[in-house]
């Protein structure tokens, strides 16, 4: 929220007002009018010797390419948090926007704010070579917020159930259809 929070006043409003509306799930804290969907990405570090591939990222069912997210809204971005902390045994990853030619240095305990609509990919981590302990394991621990463009627009939503205060709790076509 902290990301939308210092952009346009009149973003916030807007996304607040859509939220009402389409009653929106808040996750998390009762202030989250823009991420009801969550996923927790979970990466190993490579061997320095193991094959290289530049760029590549862990998806819903494993290794994949570059992609875009269909689904996501256009009108509020997706964010990412690195939650691993700082290990020195790495080399640098770097999360890339293709389609517009920008690279973030994925820092430890960091979020980054971009569009699921663009071609986007994340690198996986590696470990530097003659590291000092090669028994330790490093897992990447990234959490995306993102908001699903008919959970927004309340288009593919339907009630599932009354929750307390008069609010509906939606079943989304996410939840309708788990091949989608």
């Amino acid at each position: 929220m902290k990301c939308i929070e210092r952009g346009p006043e009149s973003l916030l409003k807007a996304l607040s007002t859509q939220a009402e509306f389409s009653n929106l799930p808040r996750v998390g804290i009762d202030a989250n009018v823009v991420h009801p969907a969550y996923q927790l990405n979970v990466m190993s570090a490579k061997e320095p010797d193991e094959p290289h591939r530049n760029v590549e990222e862990l998806g819903a069912r494993g290794m994949r390419k570059a992609h875009l997210d269909h689904g996501d809204s256009t009108a509020a971005n997706s964010c990412m948090t690195n939650l691993s902390g700082e290990y020195e045994e790495l080399e640098e990853e770097h999360f890339f926007l293709l389609d517009l030619g920008i690279a973030w240095v994925m820092e430890p305990l960091s979020t980054v704010s971009f569009s699921g609509l663009h071609f986007h990919v994340g690198m996986r981590p590696r470990y530097r070579l003659n590291r000092a302990k090669p028994n330790h394991i490093h897992y990447r621990l990234t959490l995306v917020g993102y908001t699903p463009e008919h959970m927004l627009g309340g288009s593919d939503t339907l009630a599932f159930g009354s929750l307390p205060n008069g609010l509906v709790l939606p079943l989304s076509y996410e939840l309708k259809n788990p091949l989608m």
